[in-house]
């Protein structure tokens, strides 16, 4: 159990900050998309006798679209449970990247478990003189063993007005949406630039193409749709507080749920 702890000790800087982090990460509607080529790597993660940690590639995958917030680069400051080094055909670090363990999980009503083995997504940008990617732990080096050769920079995704098929199983690029047509296709879509194509209507992308529709009375109109704006706050606290209507206070009651950082110190020194 001590082994166990120090395991979760050592990994809990960087998890925090990755909980924390992924609040923040995703599109916001209508920013400027970039595509560019990134490389998609499946990291297996496993635990021998909980005192050490085997990697080993699972997979790869060629990315084409705009992954920059999936993209995590290495800070001292914030530096992730491993490092994941890219270097060229020279040897020389290209870049640095940080990566979080798989292996810890929060359990409701039991708190932070270790699993035995999992495995990390990572995300890093195309490079076309990849000589070899490792991933550093405690100040040694796995050599993942990617064929650099078999890396290829291609748009394999739709883009802005290309039609494409659910039973054909295509897909836009990272950061477009699908707008459903009559036919049974869809065409790829920048929802949020405040144009209204015409490929797009007020159910695929109600913030470009909701201009003359009036919300019904009690709901407010969104960039989403027509919301109960009240109905969605209320929803938000229930089960976290009790409304004390005579107060207009808020208490803890029994229906809280735990405070991910409360299950946290519990679990590690309760």
């Amino acid at each position: 159990m001590k082994k166990e702890r120090s395991l979760v000790l050592l990994f809990l800087l960087g998890f925090v900050v990755f909980v924390v982090s992924s609040l923040n990460v995703g599109f916001v509607l209508g920013q400027e998309l970039v595509e560019e080529c990134y490389v998609g790597i499946d990291i297996g993660e496993t635990l021998i006798n909980n005192e050490s940690i085997v990697f080993g590639l699972e997979g790869k995958e060629d990315l084409f679209g705009d992954y920059r917030g999936l993209v995590n680069v290495y800070d001292e400051e914030i530096p992730g449970n491993y490092i994941l080094n890219v270097y060229n055909y020279s040897g020389e670090i290209i870049e640095r990247y940080a990566l979080y363990t798989s292996l810890l999980v929060i359990v409701e009503n039991v708190g932070i478990q270790v699993l035995d083995s999992g495995t990390i997504r990572a995300i890093v940008p195309y490079f076309d003189n990849i000589g070899s990617v490792k991933i550093e732990f405690n100040g040694t080096e796995t050599d993942l063993g990617i064929d650099s050769g078999a890396l290829v920079c291609q748009r394999t995704c739709l883009i802005e007005g290309e039609r494409g098929r659910y039973d054909a199983e295509d897909r836009c690029c990272l950061g477009f949406i699908t707008a459903d047509q009559d036919d049974g296709s869809f065409v790829c879509s920048v929802c949020g630039d405040s144009v209204c194509q015409n490929y797009e209507d007020e159910y695929s992308c109600f913030g470009d193409c909701s201009e003359g529709i009036e919300c019904a009375e009690g709901l407010t109109k969104t960039e989403y749709g027509c919301i109960d704006l009240v109905a969605e706050e209320e929803e938000d606290r229930e089960g976290f507080f009790n409304v004390l209507k005579e107060t207009g206070k808020y208490v803890k009651g029994e229906r809280d749920k735990p405070n991910v950082f409360e299950i946290i110190w519990r679990w590690l020194f309760g």
